[in-house]
């Protein structure tokens, strides 16, 4: 899909804290297409959620968002018991409620590919939520809240599959962590669909502006470069002294996203499915 933006929109971004927030911020210090606004700041706990606005104080967040377009959702924790998992629902109520209080047109809610569990893929859109994980299943319960909202303000669910840098394997590499990689009885190490922070920085605007034009975005909808990379391929890629150790049972081998819908709104370069432009992309914008 070829659309030409009518307008330069406000997108307003809510969770600055966090690994992805802050690559994020990295990627788009230069951007003019569209008007950013970071919801957050100082204000930001651990777990990315404004502590004054969203858990306490959503008039607060409702009057910082008057004059946003769109708001995408980067808030809420990445690890923790179930009962901190669930605030990814809680946040994504509060958030509504806000926008619709101040008259925001669109939200954009972050899911991730751990909803589909361990599923042959690819997995497509329809493929039914089959989460084995406390995350996976805080990630089912945030798309609960989107598909019962009724109000005003449209909101869509992205799936996203692992960003490079903002994961749990090439973002601990230099803080004194030891790398270790799960290896499979074959020798395999696990595969995922991935994309690189500059490549989700540019869906994410792509998204951002075909919504303020009023394109009706697919949801929920993936959100990953074409193919699968091994999680050996990407640490050797990065350089990465590695050790590989036996793979647990609840261990997943391969998680495949399907992105041909996304790849109707958003045009991906052959490079940008590859270890190496993935791991240059984080080297360019890790703090």
């Amino acid at each position: 899909m070829t659309l030409a933006p009518t307008r330069r929109p406000s997108l307003c971004i809510l969770g600055s804290s966090g690994r992805l927030g802050s690559l994020l911020q990295r990627v788009w210090q230069q951007e003019r297409s569209v008007n950013l606004c970071w919801l957050g700041g100082r204000t930001v706990q651990a777990d990315g959620l404004p502590s004054a606005d969203a858990s306490r104080d959503p008039a607060n967040l409702a009057n910082r968002m008057r004059g946003c377009d769109v708001v995408l959702v980067l808030a809420g924790p990445t690890a923790g018991t179930a009962a901190v998992l669930s605030d990814h629902a809680k946040i994504a109520r509060t958030v509504l409620a806000a926008a619709e209080q101040a008259n925001v047109g669109h939200v954009i809610l972050l899911s991730s590919a751990a909803v589909y569990g361990d599923q042959k893929g690819p997995l497509s859109e329809t493929t039914a939520t089959a989460p084995v994980s406390d995350y996976g299943r805080a990630k089912v319960d945030l798309e609960r809240v989107a598909v019962a909202w009724t109000g005003k303000t449209s909101v869509i669910v992205l799936r996203l599959g692992n960003v490079v840098g903002a994961d749990g394997l090439i973002g601990r590499m230099g803080q004194g962590h030891p790398v270790r990689l799960d290896l499979f009885p074959s020798g395999s190490a696990p595969q995922r669909s991935m994309i690189g922070i500059e490549s989700l920085g540019s869906v994410l605007l792509r998204l951002a502006q075909l919504m303020a034009d009023g394109v009706q975005v697919p949801s929920p909808l993936n959100i990953a470069a074409p193919g699968l990379i091994g999680m050996d391929d990407l640490l050797n890629s990065a350089g990465a002294d590695w050790s590989g150790v036996p793979a647990p049972a609840t261990a997943i081998l391969q998680v495949h996203l399907d992105n041909k819908l996304l790849e109707t709104l958003h045009r991906f370069e052959a490079r940008e499915s590859t270890a190496k432009d993935m791991i240059d992309q984080w080297q360019r914008n890790r703090t």
